[in-house]
């Protein structure tokens, strides 16, 4: 672990270093033939899916993914399917329950074959595709399904699903149908189950192996794992059960996720063939891909890189230390150096989306309030002073913590030191709530439940804390409803708050993309379109 013990009052260069990216949490990836209605998900101007090469590949073969960072755990009730040190294993171990084609809000059936509701959204019922196994052999049923909710309802585990978790009850009809009956209606449910439970891991192998679990993990999709070097890289080959759910499937023998240092680094992989597929975030490298001669894929999301407060610790659970920063800051500056190229966000929802309005958008900077408000704290014995937390192991977080101290350097009463970690250490730790402030980009296709999961009150994705009751009932009005003006006025009501409050500060618009050598076809991109299928995926004949 670095420690960097550098002062806002005193500027230094932070050095350069290469490797993590800027962790993307996507939450909707891992789908029904239901389409849910209006949810104001975000606007792609490519075809669902990517609209990239979608051919029958040939038999046979190795890929490489170069990657940021490869994660150190890959344990469902842990870890997220979209968060991008763990996206593309999660995606070739675990398959998918449901999932949803990049740009659109339709659910699709994966080993779950249906998912109904009841007149009243109070329950669901999914219904499995037969005779799907894990890579262990062990059957993939509507029993092993309802054991991974009850492992992420239990304390114990840590899963980041606990409370979704809690509200559900499971009744297991038969091998192939489960029951959830819910503590409340919810009319986008769908989504929900697809991004707490859409891959799910081996009862047997979880048992058995306790927390060992996280580093030899065990699912139904299309690979299993070979071989594992946190930080460095991972193997999977071929799980041999999976062509009696997907015929023929997977065409490639094995896949390899490797960490290369920087996004220059991983387009030239593709260029001289050392590696085939790769994603990235941020407007200068997504237009570096558009001129690369590489077959790509782009999407802005809903939210965006955010910089978050712990509003658990001091100084940020005082929201005057939160909006002194806020204020402080330029979102333009901090923008470029958060995604080099990109435009600040001004909104919570892109111009384009239909819960868009302008009354939400996010305040200008005001150094005089700023000033005024570090003044203010320091004269109550409660000057500002924190650390920044970011990934060493990548050049523009690198850049981000020294932005910071440059900003924060021209004002009084406020001081910061860094610390780094390298890209899967740096995310464990804000999972864990041990960070004061950190950069992390919050990036969603659905506004329910994506974007709600980062704001409610212990959702999934509030890493930081932040508790509001008006949101929290806003929240539930969302899922009691499909109907979108009510739904628009709901979520004005939580940016409303979101503005008064400042749990967290977006910067940068959610630029995401990726590419793949023009050899590869299959291509069926998922969630925010960063992730294929790799079912599916393979060399064209």
């Amino acid at each position: 672990m670095l420690r960097n013990a550098l002062t806002a009052s005193r500027p230094a260069r932070v050095a350069a270093a290469v490797g993590a990216t800027v962790l993307a949490l996507a939450l909707g990836a891992c789908g029904s033939d239901g389409s849910g209605g209006p949810d104001g998900s975000s606007d792609s101007s490519a075809a669902p899916g990517g609209g990239l090469p979608n051919g029958t590949p040939k038999k046979g073969g190795a890929l490489t993914m170069v990657v940021a960072s490869v994660g150190s755990s890959f344990d469902p009730a842990i870890q997220q399917l979209n968060a991008f040190t763990e996206s593309g294993p999660m995606s070739a171990i675990y398959g998918a329950t449901l999932y949803q084609l990049a740009g659109d809000p339709k659910v699709r059936p994966g080993f779950v074959k249906s998912f109904t509701p009841s007149p009243d959204f109070k329950s669901w019922t999914a219904v499995l595709n037969p005779d799907i196994k894990f890579s262990d052999g062990t059957p993939f049923d509507a029993a092993a399904i309802a054991y991974n909710i009850e492992r992420s309802a239990d304390p114990a585990t840590g899963s980041i699903f606990r409370l979704v978790a809690q509200g559900m009850k499971t009744t297991v009809v038969d091998p192939l149908t489960l029951k959830i009956d819910l503590e409340a209606a919810d009319a986008q449910f769908d989504k929900q189950f697809m991004i707490a439970f859409g891959c799910i891991g081996s009862p047997t192998a979880m048992k058995a192996l306790g927390t060992e679990f996280r580093t030899k993990p065990v699912g139904a999709g299309p690979f299993k794992l070979r071989s594992l070097t946190p930080g460095q890289s991972m193997e999977v080959e071929r799980n041999p059960y999976y062509s009696s759910f997907a015929k023929d499937q997977p065409y490639l023998d094995s896949v390899t996720f490797q960490a290369v240092g920087s996004y220059p680094q991983q387009i030239a992989a593709l260029q001289n063939g050392s590696a085939q597929v790769m994603f990235a975030s941020g407007q200068q490298i997504i237009d570096q891909l558009k001129t690369s001669g590489l077959n790509n894929y782009s999407f802005q999301s809903i939210g965006g890189g955010s910089y978050l407060f712990n509003t658990r610790k001091a100084p940020f659970d005082d929201p005057a230390a939160r909006e002194a920063v806020v204020l402080a800051l330029n979102r333009a500056t901090a923008a470029n150096v958060f995604a080099p190229g990109t435009p600040p966000v001004t909104n919570f929802f892109p111009d384009s989306n239909p819960f868009h309005d302008n009354k939400n958008d996010y305040v200008a900077q005001n150094k005089e309030r700023a000033q005024q408000l570090f003044d203010e704290l320091a004269g109550k014995g409660k000057p500002v002073e924190f650390e920044f937390l970011f990934q060493s192991n990548f050049p523009d977080s690198v850049n981000t913590a020294q932005g910071i101290q440059a900003q924060l350097s021209t004002y009084q009463n406020v001081k910061v030191t860094v610390k780094g970690e390298p890209g899967a250490n740096q995310l464990a730790s804000m999972r864990a709530g041990n960070y004061q402030m950190t950069q992390y980009g919050l990036y969603s296709q659905n506004a329910v439940p994506d974007g709600v999961n980062q704001f409610g009150t212990g959702a999934p994705s509030n890493f930081t804390g932040w508790s509001n009751s008006t949101v929290d009932s806003a929240i539930r009005e969302l899922h009691e409803t499909q109907d979108a003006a009510k739904q628009k006025e709901s979520w004005s009501k939580i940016l409303e708050q979101l503005n008064k409050d400042n749990p967290l500060m977006f910067v940068n618009q959610g630029v995401l993309g990726f590419a793949a050598s023009k050899d590869i076809t299959g291509i069926q991109l998922i969630g925010l379109g960063f992730i294929p299928l790799f079912g599916p995926l393979g060399y064209a004949s």
